[in-house]
């Protein structure tokens, strides 16, 4: 099993929202950590193991996982898998839930986070993409 330590980009508290892809090989565990930010974790192909202040969820592809800032949380999963995490400064998490939950998308949010990964984009800094990110926010 290989264990991983969550690396905080540098300008995380720069910006209110910014993209990270990652994929983990079968078998990896992230360390437990925090945020100051809000996480949706989207996850592609398959399930990841994902506890969040001692509570365990199962993240299936079809809904991405909510993790509220400063809340602590460790994953695992069995299978490669391919992550693509949404962050969202505290100040627009209002509103989201209090607690660690699977949110159901629809097919506007997964379209758009789909043009996000095939643009590869890390940092929404165009109005219109600004846009898309407050209509993933709703």
């Amino acid at each position: 099993m290989v264990q991983l330590v969550y690396q905080e980009p540098d300008f995380a508290s720069d910006f209110r929202f910014f993209l990270r892809y990652e994929q983990t090989n079968a078998r990896t565990e992230y360390l437990p950590h925090a945020h100051r930010w809000g996480q949706l974790i989207f996850v592609e192909g398959n399930v990841l193991q994902i506890e969040v202040e001692g509570k365990r969820l199962l993240t299936p592809a079809a809904f991405p996982v909510w993790i509220p800032p400063e809340h602590q949380h460790a994953s695992y999963n069995h299978k490669h898998t391919r992550l693509l995490t949404f962050n969202i400064a505290v100040e627009c998490c209002t509103g989201m839930p209090q607690q660690a939950c699977l949110i159901q998308s629809g097919p506007i949010v997964k379209a758009i986070m789909a043009d996000f990964a095939a643009r590869q984009l890390h940092l929404p800094q165009t109005s219109a993409d600004l846009r898309l990110c407050e209509v993933v926010l709703e």
